[in-house]
Parts: C-alpha cells; sequence; structure tokens
C-alpha cells in the first residue's frame, strides 16, 4: 500500500493527517461555510465576504483577497488576481439563514438580515470558463467549470501580499505571510462522461514572474471539464513568549487536546478555568504555567484553552482523556500555591526538584473536578520527562515517574514500604480515582547494588504508560542495572555489553498488577538502549520505539532494515521498532529504522512517540541527524539542522514492520531559524495522525496562529 500526500494541521506545531487507506471519517456535524454580501460589514470594493476561524475572504472583481487569522493591524491581505478575467462575483443557492451585524450602541449602524449564499460564482470569468467558490466540510474549495472547446491557458492567477510562494513536491502551492499561510492543494481535475467521472492529470505551473497556471493532460476537448482545487489553512498556537507542547491526545469525537508549558502573557485562551498566568506580571522572571488546550478536529478552532498553576513554574508533562470527555493532566510543579480541587491529598514536597501533579478539568475546559500535587517531587535524571498519565474505563488516572523524595506516598500493600529518597531515583506508579483519591502509590524496587558513581543502577525512568481492562498497569522506559525481571521473559538479564562502564543501559518493559502489590511481568528489551513510547496493541501486544547503538536488535526476517546506520562517529546509531507478545516472552517483529548512513558523517534517529491506528500501522517520530532518512511520500524532502545536528522527522511503517508506508521530515527550512522539536503522537477515532511538537519558525507545511 502506498499513501498519498497527506492534509495538514499544524500547531505550535500540530500535524494532522489522514491515511490514504484508512477508512473513511464518519460524517461530523458541523455549520456549512456561508457567504454573505456586503452590506457595509467590509470595505466597498467587496462583493461577498466568507469568515471563519479568524480567516477572511474577500470578493471583489477579477479576485479575492485573504486575510488570516492573527494579522496585524495594517498588514494587507493575500490578494489573488484572476488575470484576463471579466466578472463580478454573484451568490448563488440562497440559504434559509442570515446573519445580523450589531456594532458599537449606533443603531443606525447595525446590519440586519444580511442573507446567506452556498456559493460565490464568477459567471464566464474567461471565455467558456466559470470560477466557483463553496464548501466543503471546513474546507473552502473553488472549481473552475469549462465549457466544451474552452481554453484552460487563459486561467492566470498572480499573487500580491504574500512574503513568499512556493510550489512543494506534492504539487501544493504555498503562500506565505507574516501570520500565517494559504496552502492551495494540488489540484483534481475530471469529466463527467456516460461512464461516470474520469480524472484528468492535473498540476499547478509556478512560472518565474510569481503566476501559477494550471497544466492539464490529455482529456476530451468535445466535453465539459472541471478543475478543482482547495485552500487549506494550518495552525500554530501561542503566544508572544515561549510555548512548548509537551504531548498530546484526542478524544472519541476527535477533538486535540495539548498541554505543555509557557510564558506568554498573551497565550490564547478560551472558556478558561485560569485566564492568566498565575501571580505574574510581565518581566516576571521565573514565570511560567502549564497550559491544556483542546481544539476541535480541524485543529483550527479553539474550544477551550487555559493556563493552570500557581505563582512561580507549573510543567504539563502529559495528557490523557477519559470516557466523559475530562481532560487529565499531569506534570510538575515549582509553585507553593497550584491549584487544588477535589479529593487530591496534597504531600509534603520539597519542591527543588519540583512536585508532580495531576489535574482533571471538565470537557469545557472551566472548571477543575481535581487538582493538586501528587506523591511527592520529581528525582534526578528524569531528562525533562515530567510524569506520564493514562487513564482507565472508570476515568481511574494512573501516573508514572521518577522521585528521589524520601517522604514519597506509598500506600500500605504495594510493592515497597518507602522510597530510599536521594540520592537514589527510583520509578513509581501511582493511582487516583475519579475524583483524585489516592488508590495507591509505590515506588518499584530494584535488585541491584547501590552505587552512587553508577546513577542508573534500580533506576527505570517511564517514557510510556498503559493500562489495560483489568487495571495491570504497564511502563516502559530505559533501565540500569537491577530491573526486577521475571522469568521466561525475552531478556531477564541485561542484554548490553559494557557493563562495567559508567552508566549503562537498556529499554524495558515492566507491567504491575491491580493493587500494584507484585509485578506480572518485567523485561529488558534485546539489542535496545532506550525506549521512547509505548502502544498496546488490540491484541495487548507490547509496541515500544526508541533509539540503539547496539547491533544486536532480534530484528525479525521480514524486517525493513535490517542492520543498524553505519553513518554514527561514534558507532552505529539507529531508531527502531519492537513488538514483544503480551507477556514479553517472545519478539513478534522488529526493525531498524534509519537511514544507511553511507558516506554519512553523522548518522543517527531516535523516535520518542508511538501510536498505532486501527489496523496496527505503526506511526513514529522523534528527531533525526540522518539527511538519508527513508522518505516516502514526504511533506518535507530538505534536511534541516539549523541550530543543531538533528531534524524533526515521522514515519509511519506497515503493522509486520516490512514496508515504509511514509516517510518525511517536518521541520522549518528556515534559513535563520530553522528547526524544530518533535513532542507526541496521537491517533483519532478516525485513524488520523496527529504530531504535536514546537518550532522556531514557519513550518514548510504552513500555519497560522489563533
Amino acid at each position: 500500500m502506498s499513501c498519498l500526500a497527506r492534509p495538514l494541521s499544524v500547531l505550535m506545531f500540530l500535524l494532522a493527517s489522514i491515511p490514504a487507506f484508512s477508512a473513511p471519517p464518519q460524517a461530523r456535524q458541523t455549520l456549512p461555510i456561508t457567504f454573505e454580501p456586503n452590506r457595509g460589514q467590509a470595505p466597498s470594493q467587496y462583493g461577498y465576504v466568507f469568515h471563519r476561524d479568524g480567516m477572511y475572504a474577500s470578493f471583489l472583481r477579477n479576485g479575492v483577497d485573504f486575510a488570516l487569522a492573527g494579522r496585524a493591524r495594517g498588514e494587507n491581505p493575500i490578494h489573488i488576481a484572476l488575470l484576463g478575467g471579466n466578472a463580478e462575483s454573484h451568490g448563488q443557492d440562497l440559504l434559509g439563514g442570515h446573519s445580523n451585524y450589531f456594532l458599537g450602541n449606533d443603531s443606525s449602524r447595525w446590519m440586519r438580515n444580511v442573507p446567506l449564499y452556498s456559493a460565490v460564482e464568477y459567471k464566464n470569468l474567461y471565455p467558456g470558463i466559470s470560477l466557483s467558490f463553496y464548501g466543503n466540510g471546513r474546507e473552502l474549495e473553488h472549481d473552475f467549470h469549462l465549457e466544451a472547446g474552452a481554453d484552460p491557458s487563459r486561467i492566470v492567477l498572480a499573487v500580491n501580499g504574500a512574503k513568499s510562494v512556493g510550489l512543494s513536491a506534492n504539487g501544493d502551492i504555498s503562500l506565505q505571510s507574516e501570520t500565517g499561510a494559504l496552502l492551495l492543494r494540488k489540484p483534481v481535475a475530471y469529466q463527467t462522461t456516460t461512464d461516470g467521472r474520469q480524472s484528468v492529470d492535473a498540476k499547478f505551473l509556478l512560472a518565474k514572474d510569481g503566476t501559477v497556471r494550471f497544466t492539464l493532460g490529455t482529456y476530451d476537448r468535445s466535453r465539459a471539464l472541471v478543475i478543482d482545487p482547495v485552500f487549506v489553512f494550518s495552525t500554530y498556537l501561542g503566544g508572544t513568549g515561549t510555548d512548548t507542547i509537551a504531548a498530546v491526545t484526542t478524544d472519541a469525537s476527535g477533538n486535540i487536546l495539548v498541554t505543555g508549558y509557557t510564558n506568554s502573557l498573551d497565550f490564547p485562551t478560551k472558556n478558561p478555568e485560569q485566564p492568566v498566568i498565575g501571580g505574574c506580571k510581565s518581566g516576571d522572571y521565573g514565570c511560567q504555567n502549564a497550559f491544556i488546550t483542546k481544539l476541535d478536529p480541524t485543529g483550527k478552532t479553539l474550544v477551550y484553552s487555559t493556563y493552570l498553576g500557581g505563582s512561580y513554574q507549573d510543567f504539563g508533562g502529559s495528557i490523557a482523556v477519559d470516557s466523559s470527555g475530562n481532560a487529565i493532566v499531569a506534570g510538575t510543579t515549582l509553585s507553593t500555591d497550584f491549584p487544588h480541587a477535589g479529593s487530591v491529598v496534597t504531600p509534603n514536597c520539597q519542591f527543588n526538584n519540583g512536585c508532580y501533579f495531576l489535574a482533571s478539568l471538565t470537557p469545557d475546559g472551566s472548571k477543575l473536578n481535581y487538582s493538586g500535587e501528587v506523591g511527592g517531587s520529581q528525582g534526578d535524571y528524569a531528562n525533562g520527562i515530567n510524569g506520564r498519565v493514562v487513564v482507565d474505563a472508570a476515568g481511574n488516572a494512573y501516573l508514572a515517574g521518577l522521585t528521589d523524595d524520601p517522604k514519597f506516598q506509598i500506600t500500605p500493600g504495594t510493592l515497597a514500604t518507602s522510597s530510599l529518597g536521594y540520592p537514589y531515583s527510583e520509578m513509581f506508579v501511582l493511582k487516583v480515582d475519579s475524583t483524585g483519591k489516592l488508590v495507591y502509590s509505590t515506588v518499584v524496587p530494584g535488585n541491584g547494588s547501590y552505587d552512587p558513581s553508577q546513577s542508573y543502577n534500580n533506576l527505570f525512568l517511564p517514557t510510556g504508560i498503559a493500562v489495560d481492562g483489568s487495571g495491570n498497569v504497564t511502563t516502559t522506559g530505559f533501565a540500569g542495572l537491577g530491573l526486577p525481571t521475571t522469568t521466561g521473559v525475552v531478556a531477564e538479564q541485561f542484554p548490553n555489553p559494557y557493563i562495567n562502564y559508567e552508566d549503562p543501559r537498556a529499554g524495558f518493559v515492566l507491567q504491575l498488577n491491580s493493587t500494584a502489590s507484585a509485578i506480572k511481568l518485567a523485561s529488558y528489551l534485546p539489542g535496545t538502549d532506550i525506549a521512547g513510547a509505548l502502544a498496546v496493541d488490540s491484541n495487548g501486544n507490547l509496541w515500544t520505539t526508541g533509539v540503539t547503538y547496539q547491533t544486536t536488535l532480534p530484528v525479525t526476517a521480514n524486517a525493513y532494515q535490517k542492520v543498524p546506520s553505519v553513518g554514527g562517529l561514534s558507532g552505529p546509531s539507529s531508531g527502531y521498532i519492537l513488538e514483544l507478545n503480551p507477556q514479553a516472552t517472545a519478539v513478534l517483529a522488529a526493525t531498524y529504522l534509519d537511514g544507511p548512513g553511507t558516506g554519512q558523517t553523522e548518522e543517527s534517529s531516535s523516535f520518542s512517540a508511538l501510536a498505532l491506528d486501527s489496523k496496527s500501522n505503526v506511526f513514529v517520530g522523534g528527531s533525526t541527524s540522518s539527511a538519508d532518512f527513508p522518505l516516502q511520500d514526504p511533506f518535507v524532502t530538505e534536511y534541516e539542522f539549523t541550530g543543531s545536528i538533528e531534524d524533526m522527522i515521522v514515519a509511519e511503517v506497515s503493522s509486520d514492520l516490512s514496508t515504509v508506508e511514509f516517510g518525511s521530515f517536518l521541520s522549518s527550512t528556515d534559513v535563520i531559524y530553522g528547526g524544530s522539536s518533535f513532542s507526541g503522537l496521537a491517533i483519532d477515532p478516525s485513524d488520523k495522525l496527529i504530531a504535536a511538537g514546537v518550532t522556531n519558525s514557519r513550518l514548510s507545511h504552513h500555519g497560522r496562529k489563533f
């Protein structure tokens, strides 16, 4: 199977893509796109206007102006002129509704009962050629209708007001402005015959003078022809400060939820539980809060967005959604006045490393179901991972992290009776119910020797977490010596050489029973150094991904890549994907995933996110320094490493790990502020892939601010 180029939504950034082979998404109820005649709500040169999500399209004689959301006062719109055309815009298909404009307190300026149309048409714009604009779901489409014998070369588009105009490798035209971008997808052309709709090859041609034309394949000029491009608008999320997405998920309706942290006093909020950064003023040093934002499935409309935190520093690190649509957020806080709600019992935290918190927000984001610090303080060597959270069908939340707090909350009857405390860091797992009440909390003791010079001994850093229908919690990550492995698993002993070197480590999986009183399974992951993410499929099989410097990954017979890259300065180093059976007693599939490294001076890929669609196709995301990473139908083909040696990467691999279905760089190609960092992946109920992260500049996939 091959994947077609995917439509995008980008959000600080957030990327939404649709696999071409996935089941069609179910229709979602949404307000239709409508067009209004200008009754004074727009400057007089415009005949009709369209607006949605802060973006405006205004139709004038022989052209259209596009004003993107976030446009600064005085900034010119993007103007697309229809060169050589000769037509005014006219509304088509009058609808039953209307718009009203009650602006200010002068009733003479109010506009009532402005009619609505479902389309705008430029009739006979060119000889035998008409142009119509209409809505398709939430997208603005426009069709050129050519009568039999009409000349398509008469259609010429000229762009003014764009910062740049580009033609991408997949045939899209991108128009970049200061505040966002307009994307014209590669056109689709067709003719209707007695045998049905017949496709005609169609492409954009971007001339040296910046004009845009169409090139068409062979077609029957004695029949009418339709050329159908689509306008796409994509999304950034952020204020004027530093904004970082740490995690992303989706709910049962396909809405997108993200968490992270920001020091922007103007971070976009809507229906917020906390409308401003807690206790902060402009210029305050260290002022930072977590945020939680929910967007509709397109990534273009805020459902809600809120700060969450106290008067110092708060970090959103992980997010999940329960069956009722409540958002469960985990992270760490340095604020002694972090918001408290519900049945959370706050521990006596040592705030030098930050204390873990859990919070639950209602589906509209306006109220906390519960909130507060839990467990205790964060340990050293957490590598910026501020906890991992998952929720079960009953609304119980499970949090895994790392602690060196000697007073960490431990409940009776669990694995441990106490926490070692500094200088030793240990993995913990805790559970709270839907009110925030602590159900259990434990650390996971190691069985190795404790040596302060070997900081990873008995340390199991969780990077991924899952819970099954019985309440058994599985974690993955990387571990030093001392993992309490169980009998019969794929790697009972530490699998890698160099045990006597400083801080040896390997990937691991570990599962606790439903009361955290026993370890059901624990295994190192053979041939790996770090497991960066975890997913569990419908059969209970365990999927992990990450990075390895080993040549001993147990690749399976049909693996896409059987040997690691050879281009690393310090030896082989590659990303990998590994599938285990539910008991971790057998490797079901495994492959390296990287470029071959031939002739490369620096070659390595590392994956920190993994998601599965309904067919168990595997999506991974992370970073790469491999200019020869395997690309397949990419959004971006140019390896960008401005400011670092790494670029951001996303890939899709078939369920048997034999085929790369999709692979692309994702970073900006800005020559000064290039580069982006990857934060997470999620799959929505319609098998759409959502990817989130952080960028310093405009991405090549184009976006706009809220």
